[in-house]
């Protein structure tokens, strides 16, 4: 997968790039999106940044990746999965909702619904040793005040 780079911002770490391209391109086949639909770009700059649209192609931010999101084992690997197949149906409503408004979080919303159970057979497929871990992995989740 190509990688759209400012003039200062240096070649990006190729291993980091390896395993950003191989979740992306699994990605981008369960979207069902085109080769130029889903691209990255390397801004360390900016490691914040999790990506933008631009003219209905995606940009994802290889720093970003690099720095929050690397995948060390199944569970980071599937963690991982999960959080950038969040951020491509957010972008993906944005061509058709530019603000954060209700317009948005439905179109978001339905986007991901959409192929939640492709991502759920991705994430087993890719991550087979995958357990349940983080914040509420005892099944306990806290409930809110009256």
């Amino acid at each position: 997968m190509p990688v759209f780079k400012t003039c200062h911002s240096g070649d990006p770490p190729e291993d980091k790039l390896n395993s950003f391209s191989r979740i992306l391109e699994d990605l981008q086949k369960l979207f069902g999106l085109g080769a130029t639909q889903l691209n990255i770009f390397w801004k360390p700059e900016d490691e914040e940044l999790m990506g933008f649209n631009r003219n209905k192609a995606i940009y994802l931010n290889l720093a970003h990746y690099s720095e929050k999101r690397t995948a060390s084992d199944d569970n980071s690997l599937a963690a991982t999965y999960v959080a950038w197949y969040f951020v491509i149906p957010h972008e993906i409503a944005h061509n058709l909702a530019f603000f954060h408004d209700e317009d948005h979080e439905l179109l978001f919303s339905s986007i991901a619904q959409t192929w939640f159970v492709d991502l759920k057979q991705l994430v087993e497929s890719k991550a087979p040793r995958a357990t349940k871990h983080g914040p509420y992995s005892n099944g306990v989740i806290p409930t809110l005040p009256s």
